[in-house]
């Protein structure tokens, strides 16, 4: 695995030093003990958190395989997946992430 900012080395050693990008149906989460978790941004705070669990379960992994790693939440997907009809929040996710020096989303 290689981001965009990050070393081998890095992701091989529990992702020390890494700040990783999840851009999905997660808004917040309740991270496992010891995990780093900051919001990037959530782009529908008006709907339920993460109803379709898939966000939090792409958290999970990516936490359970890096859990030195710093997390940065992007929420782009509403209350339904039928919801996400437009580009618009991929994108501006993707723009506030570069902004807050993700190295990998």
């Amino acid at each position: 695995m290689r981001g965009l900012g990050a070393s081998q080395d890095q992701f091989d050693n529990g992702g020390d030093g890494v700040t990783v990008g999840v851009v999905d149906s997660v808004a917040s989460v309740d991270a496992p003990e010891g995990i780093d978790v900051c919001k990037g941004a959530d782009f529908y705070p008006q709907r339920p958190r993460d109803p379709l669990d898939h966000g939090t379960h792409v958290f999970h992994l990516l936490a359970e395989y890096l859990p030195d790693a710093t997390f940065q939440l992007y929420r782009i997907i509403g209350g339904r997946a039928k919801q996400f009809r437009e580009n618009t929040a991929l994108l501006n996710a993707i723009t506030v992430a570069r902004s807050q020096s993700v190295d990998i989303l």
